[in-house]
């Protein structure tokens, strides 16, 4: 599973998420710890940014967070609720595995499965428009 914990880091758009389709197309940075190659922070940008901080423990091939955190601006309530569910899958998540380098599948606690790939350019420039 340490080839998994290797390619996580990056910019991850959600393209399958059955239970919040209001969730599509949502990115996450996954970034690792400087001091620590075990910790991994994920970060998502909507109208507030929420990180959350992830550790895969090796032995017993399980990932633990901490805390969800998420900074207080206000804005439509449709893009709030977009956040409070992306929240919600955050605190949920209970395995992470990488695919063939390009798609990360995500389970939660629910058994639910969110499927996400790396974000490519051609979709950064439409993202810009």
């Amino acid at each position: 599973m340490l080839s998994q914990v290797n390619n996580i880091e990056g910019e991850w758009n959600i393209i399958d998420y059955p239970q919040h389709p209001e969730c599509f197309g949502c990115q996450f940075k996954i970034t690792r710890d400087d001091k620590n190659a075990d910790v991994f922070h994920f970060e998502v940008h909507i109208i507030n940014t929420i990180k959350c901080t992830f550790r895969y423990i090796a032995e017993s091939d399980q990932w633990e967070h901490t805390a969800v955190e998420a900074t207080k601006m206000a804005g439509p309530l449709e893009k709030l609720n977009t956040e409070r569910n992306i929240c919600g899958f955050i605190d949920s998540i209970e395995t992470l595995e990488v695919q063939g380098g390009e798609q990360l599948i995500v389970r939660t606690d629910e058994g639910n499965l969110v499927l996400l790939e790396h974000r490519r350019e051609e979709n950064q420039i439409n993202a810009d428009k």
